[in-house]
């Protein structure tokens, strides 16, 4: 509700060649069985996309942010450059201005949205170099303008304006990361959001995830969803790829759970509520209707998942 879309863009500086056009983008998404939503780019105006690139995002339980990995192959025949930029524009709900400052020291853009009655976001990246950072006001689109939003300056030339702190009704964010690959060569570069309801709950939220590596927190979202998997009651179908599709999805249905609460004796009680009836949001707009969560509850219990199914049933009561 605080992000109003948090973006991938492309350049080929080698080839000159930029992919800039959110809309002509095609791609696949889903949970793996490590509970990490993955976003594979296939295509982009009908052609297959090169180089490979996967986003994969993982939202740490128990935690107060997402990790976001990057991986990017050349499939190529030679040596390529290319410019990936990692955006973000926040979703100011009021007419309040907002304000926006980048951390040089932990390479973090932190937005306060308090005086729009909204939360604190960190965008920041994980790599130990980058090739430029924007705080932005994203209604301005003069290149010449220090406030000018990263999309415009990323698509102009591959840069952007290095610009520190912002106070606006719009403002977007945006990190630069410029990999040079040989031929079939891959790599990561790991970037994250974090949010939190104070200043110094997101300061310690940022500490924690900065205190370790992408590749740890990746491998903390496997341990515990593997775990939880472990908890309930396991497939060995002949055929591998039913046991991997009942895995991913009792995934997707735990993270696609509606989060609730309700009051007994004057206490709040946090309990998973309802699950929507699909995760599309163009045929049933995350409603909860309560036959087809119903019948999700029934799937969490006979898959052994029996808390999460019990505190469906308390909200349905």
């Amino acid at each position: 509700n605080n992000i109003k879309n948090y973006s991938m863009f492309l350049r080929n500086e080698t080839d000159g060649t930029k992919y800039m056009d959110g809309s002509k983008f095609r791609s696949t998404g889903y949970f793996g069985s490590d509970g990490v939503l993955y976003n594979e780019y296939k295509t982009y105006d009908g052609n297959t996309l090169s180089p490979e690139i996967t986003r994969a995002y993982a939202v740490i339980p128990n935690q107060k942010f997402m990790i976001e990995k990057y991986t990017i192959k050349n499939t190529s025949g030679s040596t390529k450059t290319y410019k990936i930029l990692d955006m973000l524009h926040v979703n100011n709900t009021s007419t309040n201005n907002i304000s926006a400052s980048y951390d040089s020291s932990n390479k973090t853009i932190t937005i306060d949205m308090s005086a729009a009655g909204q939360y604190y976001i960190a965008h920041g990246t994980l790599e130990s170099t980058i090739d430029g950072y924007q705080v932005a006001d994203d209604t301005i689109s003069d290149t010449a303008n220090s406030l000018c939003s990263p999309w415009v300056t990323f698509n102009n030339d591959g840069t952007l304006k290095n610009n520190s702190s912002a106070t606006c009704q719009d403002i977007s964010t945006g990190f630069v990361k410029s990999v040079t690959l040989n031929a079939g060569a891959s790599t990561d570069i790991y970037f994250y959001i974090a949010i939190a309801d104070s200043a110094s709950n997101l300061s310690n939220a940022v500490s924690t995830l900065r205190a370790q590596t992408g590749s740890y927190w990746m491998s903390q979202m496997n341990t515990q969803y593997t775990n939880w998997l472990n908890a309930g009651k396991r497939t060995n179908f002949s055929d591998s790829t039913l046991n991997t599709a009942y895995d991913r999805i009792l995934i997707a249905i735990k993270q696609s759970t509606v989060p609730g609460q309700y009051t007994d004796g004057g206490n709040t009680i946090y309990k998973y509520a309802a699950t929507p009836a699909a995760t599309n949001p163009s045929s049933y707009s995350y409603k909860v209707w309560a036959r087809d969560s119903a019948v999700t509850a029934m799937s969490l219990d006979v898959s052994g998942h029996i808390a999460e199914a019990e505190r469906y049933w308390y909200w349905l009561a």
